[in-house]
């Protein structure tokens, strides 16, 4: 779908997760995407890497449940506001 979107803009790389044109995405984008998640969720302020710890699979399962869409209505909200504040400043 970005790919279409994009049309002649796109970048062909061979990259999983990319920017809407195809190219890589900026790490702290990443970061800030996965924190304004934690918020939104209703985590404690926590590392990317710290989901890999045991201790965190809570927090990991909240965040594998609002990225899969079978969230409840009110975490469905939240998602849904995040997911709309991060589409606008993707066309801007």
């Amino acid at each position: 779908m970005q790919r279409a979107l994009a049309e002649s803009r796109w970048k062909d790389t061979s990259h999983v997760f990319t920017s809407t044109i195809g190219t890589p995405i900026d790490d702290r984008k990443i970061l800030k995407e996965f924190n304004t998640l934690v918020e939104a969720a209703k985590l404690p302020k926590q590392r990317f890497h710290d989901l890999r710890q045991e201790a965190k699979t809570e927090a990991a399962a909240k965040m594998d449940v609002l990225l899969s869409g079978v969230a409840t209505a009110s975490e469905n909200v939240a998602a849904t506001s995040v997911a709309t504040k991060l589409a606008r400043a993707h066309m801007q």
